[in-house]
């Protein structure tokens, strides 16, 4: 399984203790913003408000003089009111008009009595207020007033609210952070700690690790629920290394080849007896192609065949082969080879791999023949033996039935052949045998088959022959052992044979007939002096109806 605890994964850029502060942090001072964005408009428009009020008064206060001044229009009122005024450094100036728009009195405050606005501030923040107001008595008005204040009182109130608003700002700022950061050590400590356990048992792949927390909250709940999880891992861990290694011993251990591959046929493992067989060692088999480390052909004509990986991979389903098979090695030797191949599915029937496991069955398919040839065979002249050759026949007989072919069976008898073995012994007579066996063969076709039916008797089935091809190869073999010699002890000795010939035709009627046709044309020409041919008639099965026929030679 693929590891998701990558690096990447484990070193994120904002630990959770950071989150913590930044949002606890965060939280508070968008609070204190919001608040303090409500607040100090709400107190500056106060402030303006206290400065309005008072203004509101001192012209209430000077009304009575601004009456005087409008109904006796005197120069003493006028003096009187002007240091009245002057008492006031904040007016700057003020103008009386009657209701008819003539001005009555004037005042503007002088340049030694004007108050510097940066005295207070670095910046004039509103400057002077101007006012005009109508001059009213008695419920009548008399005139209107226009009256210049500077603003001197309001700024240094405003710059007073801030310089005790600013400190408290930025100890609510500071207070803030050290709370975040005091809430942050208390509830993300815990989960850091595990992080960085996490982080180390992904690193080491140590599992036996536990995480240490006397937390009784959900942090110490999940710490512990975290090191039940490791216990399971380890113990899980553990048991299948385990099962691995007895698993991977097992496979070392069996006798048999073993290969694992994936689901695309790519090698994954290879027990020691598949190395030894295949030729290749793990480093090479990690590069090679299944196809081109398990080679397999056919026995009897070398055809490739489909590779019983790929073509399980390819069908879903087991390959058993047991025909005669042989895997090619990389010295490009050949070994017969049995095997089958398995699909490895996964919890939802997908194939993710195969398991092919095969054997050299090279000895056991060799004793095989080796039976399978004794059992069919003489021993002493490596024909065909009886019951081989009567298999033969009766195949013989059917395709003669169904195809309408022709064939030829001879039986022959040795002549004087009991007299060479008794005289001489069975060494001498077994000589003979190999010798007349190895005469009959180089007289016949690669089709044809040879037998030695019993002691001296050999049979001989001519395949798809005729009548006269047959008896001239019968003329052939009667010269070739009449010719023979054996020569034993400093002495020669002379053999002959007795041939008999039935035709095998579409009329023959099964083995038995065409059998004991052959065996009394045989008789026949034993009778007839021996060292003949004799051809059995099919009209019937009297001895009077064998075809004598003369030698070729004399003919």
């Amino acid at each position: 399984m693929k590891n998701t605890l990558t690096k990447k994964s484990l070193k994120p850029h904002l630990n959770i203790g950071g989150k913590l502060f930044f949002a606890i942090a965060g939280s508070s001072l968008l609070i204190a913003t919001l608040a303090f964005a409500f607040l100090i408009p709400m107190d500056i428009q106060r402030i303006k408000q206290m400065n309005e009020d008072e203004t509101s008064a001192f012209i209430k206060a000077f009304n009575k003089d601004f009456i005087r001044v409008i109904f006796l229009n005197t120069t003493e009122e006028s003096v009187n009111l002007t240091e009245h005024l002057q008492n006031f450094p904040l007016v700057k100036s003020v103008t009386l008009v009657n209701n008819d728009r003539y001005q009555l009195f004037s005042y503007i405050q002088s340049q030694d009595e004007k108050i510097s606005d940066n005295s207070f501030s670095k910046q004039n923040i509103y400057g002077s207020q101007e006012i005009n107001k109508v001059i009213n008595y008695m419920g009548v008005d008399y005139g209107h007033i226009n009256l210049v204040i500077s603003n001197v009182r309001l700024n240094n109130r405003i710059e007073q609210y801030f310089q005790l608003v600013t400190p408290l700002i930025l100890s609510l700022i500071i207070v803030a952070f050290v709370v975040a950061r005091l809430l942050r050590n208390y509830f993300a400590k815990p989960i850091i700690g595990l992080s960085d356990a996490v982080k180390e048992i992904a690193e080491h792949r140590d599992y036996s690790k536990q995480i240490h927390s006397d937390s009784k909250d959900e942090v110490g709940l999940l710490c512990r629920g975290f090191n039940e999880l490791l216990n399971t891992v380890e113990h899980t861990r553990l048991s299948l290394a385990k099962e691995k290694e007895q698993a991977i011993f097992t496979l070392n251990s069996i006798t048999d080849a073993v290969i694992r591959t994936d689901h695309l046929g790519n090698i994954e493992y290879m027990n020691p007896v598949a190395i030894a067989m295949t030729g290749y060692t793990k480093k090479d088999y990690s590069s090679k192609s299944i196809e081109e480390l398990f080679s397999v052909i056919t026995a009897h004509d070398k055809k490739s065949v489909l590779n019983p990986i790929m073509q399980c991979i390819h069908e879903n389903k087991v390959i058993d082969e047991k025909d005669d098979h042989v895997m090619i090695m990389h010295n490009h030797h050949g070994i017969d080879v049995e095997y089958s191949a398995a699909p490895i599915h996964d919890q939802n029937k997908n194939v993710i791999g195969t398991v092919l496991v095969f054997k050299d069955v090279t000895q056991e398919r060799e004793n095989a023949r080796r039976l399978s040839y004794m059992a069919s065979h003489d021993s002493l002249t490596g024909m065909y033996n009886r019951h081989t050759f009567e298999k033969h026949i009766k195949r013989a007989i059917d395709s003669a039935h169904n195809k309408n072919y022709q064939h030829i069976l001879f039986f022959m008898d040795l002549d004087n052949f009991k007299i060479i073995n008794d005289s001489l012994g069975h060494l001498a007579g077994d000589e003979v045998l190999r010798s007349i066996a190895t005469l009959l063969s180089d007289s016949v076709r690669d089709t044809d088959i040879l037998s030695r039916l019993g002691g001296d008797e050999f049979g001989a089935l001519l395949t798809d022959c005729d009548t006269q091809k047959g008896k001239i190869v019968a003329e052939n073999m009667r010269v070739a052992l009449e010719s023979y010699r054996l020569n034993w002890k400093g002495k020669s000795y002379q053999i002959s044979v007795s041939i008999g010939i039935v035709n095998i035709t579409a009329d023959s009627k099964d083995i038995t007939e065409v059998l004991n046709a052959a065996d009394s044309a045989c008789y026949a020409a034993k009778r007839d002096g021996r060292n003949c041919i004799r051809e059995y008639s099919k009209e019937n099965s009297s001895t009077s109806n064998i075809k004598h026929f003369p030698s070729l030679g004399s003919q």
